[in-house]
């Protein structure tokens, strides 16, 4: 009898912490590139966003970005939100470099003032043009997420990819 209770006890106490761990929130910092649509034709624009969760002490970021040349050309980079506090904060982005078809690099930015950021929002927008069918992934490379110390912070990432018919 007593066993029984122990071992009913025992398998209740295991049940909690299991639940317990499944139903708390992610704070792991996640980078997602994301487009509203998976599918354009020849000749479209479609704007990427790249989106930060869950980050703690940012102060700058840098990345790479790959894409299918054969597919789409790349058109502009634009800074998010989030970086600058919507407006509140001075930032500054350095020109990033896109003269090798399928690669953009050092899309750069850090704030200037002020302490870091802290949350979830929109670093950058990236926007290309359908020039032939196909498909591409958009993904980031060489990505540094940096804190005010230039410490790095630790990242996931989850990339996306567009259909063009």
């Amino acid at each position: 009898m007593k066993k029984d209770l122990l071992v009913g006890l025992l398998m209740c106490v295991v049940l909690t912490i299991v639940i317990a761990g499944c139903s708390k929130p992610s704070t792991e910092t996640m980078l997602a590139v994301s487009a509203p649509v998976d599918t354009i034709i020849v000749g479209e624009e479609v704007t990427f966003n790249v989106m930060i969760t869950n980050v703690e002490g940012l102060f700058g970021f840098q990345f790479d970005v790959n894409y299918n040349a054969d597919v789409l050309e790349f058109v502009r980079a634009k800074e998010g939100t989030f970086l600058s506090n919507s407006g509140e904060t001075q930032t500054y982005c350095i020109g990033y470099d896109a003269s090798s078809p399928g690669l953009v690099e050092n899309v750069v930015c850090t704030r200037l003032g002020g302490g870091p950021v802290d949350g979830d929002g929109l670093l950058e927008t990236l926007t290309f043009k359908a020039v032939n069918q196909g498909s591409s992934d958009i993904t980031l490379s060489n990505i540094k997420l940096a804190k005010p110390t230039t410490e790095n912070i630790e990242y996931s990432l989850m990339s996306d990819s567009i259909l063009v018919e």
